[in-house]
């Protein structure tokens, strides 16, 4: 398993043990760590095993977002090559915060890429623009093109809007997850002052404007009309009386818990609450807590392991696999 260190270090973890030398150190390329930057997400290629490239996501010494490729080394596959490094992608930040970040390879096998508006209440609405890469959710081709291709299906490809982008109007889209059994996206985008919102899409369905700027979750934020027409609304939203940073999470197919199979799993950053929910035609139709508020601390991240067991990452440097108490008093 590799783990990657928002300071710039990739572990390799064998066994439920960090082997002592870093698959990847890259503290030197990434010097500013302050809250909202530093190494955002990995992604290893759909063929990984083969040709071992994999990506990474994180922001420069400028603040800037890179995605750069790399290959594992040749002499041994727990490290990473550092020359093998190539600039896939530069997108310039106009602020510290809001980068999103995940990126993630889709049943298509394209790399699907998370970016936020860049700054503080997106007040240049980069959002609502998509004629730069802020505020949106990128589908690119990495196995053609230099440094990539458009894929043809894409919903801006032969418009003056970015071609790069597949969805638009997010505000922090910190974590997405795509479920490749039902071929949808769950998108959580981390709210401004009042609501917390996840969204979930099936992946033919490019070119939709979740709302951001004009909107917080469903309610108005910044416009002179808060219409909603030809914006998508978030399945599911939280207010800031629970959290204050969605983190969206996978659809669970693992086997400890059988009653959240199918179930999209979520949490927050700050309440460390941990959720999960199914969806009926467009609607909740079940909603239980897994975690209450405060149990682990802050909780940075979710994954699922080779068995498709949830793992949650905490500030305190933990891994944790959730399963079914079997001690109360802990």
């Amino acid at each position: 398993m590799l783990v990657s260190e928002k300071g710039g270090l990739i572990r390799v973890v064998v066994d439920g043990e960090i082997l002592p030398e870093p698959f990847l150190d890259l503290d030197v390329v990434i010097p500013d760590k302050r809250p909202e930057r530093g190494l955002l997400a990995i992604a290893l290629h759909p063929r990984f095993s083969d040709n071992g490239r994999f990506y990474v996501h994180f922001t420069d010494g400028d603040g800037d977002s890179r995605l750069i490729e790399y290959r594992v080394s040749v002499d041994d596959p727990n490290l990473a090559d550092p020359r093998s490094a190539r600039l896939v992608l530069a997108v310039e930040q106009p602020g510290e915060f809001h980068n999103g970040g995940m990126i993630q390879f889709g049943p298509d096998g394209y790399l699907w890429v998370a970016l936020g508006d860049g700054d503080f209440g997106d007040s240049d609405r980069n959002a609502a623009l998509r004629q730069n890469l802020l505020g949106s959710i990128l589908r690119i081709d990495v196995d053609a093109g230099d440094p990539y291709a458009i894929p043809a299906d894409n919903p801006y490809v032969g418009t003056d809007l970015a071609a790069e982008i597949w969805l638009s109007g997010v505000r922090n889209p910190w974590r997405f997850f795509i479920d490749a059994e039902t071929r949808q996206i769950v998108i959580g985008d981390v709210g401004q002052f009042r609501w917390e919102e996840i969204t979930v899409l099936p992946l033919d369905a490019g070119g939709l404007d979740l709302g951001w700027p004009r909107l917080e979750g469903s309610e108005c934020y910044q416009a002179e009309t808060c219409a909603t027409d030809g914006l998508t609304m978030p399945d599911l939203e939280y207010s800031h009386s629970f959290g204050c940073a969605v983190i969206a999470g996978p659809v669970y197919r693992g086997s400890l818990i059988p009653e959240l199979e199918g179930m999209i799993v979520y949490a927050d950053f700050c309440s460390g609450l941990v959720r999960a929910f199914s969806l009926f035609d467009g609607h909740v139709l079940r909603h239980v807590a897994l975690l209450e508020p405060g149990v682990h601390g802050p909780i940075l991240s979710l994954a699922i392991d080779e068995n498709g067991e949830i793992l949650l990452l905490t500030q305190m440097g933990e891994i944790r696999r959730l399963q079914i108490a079997t001690d109360t008093t802990n």
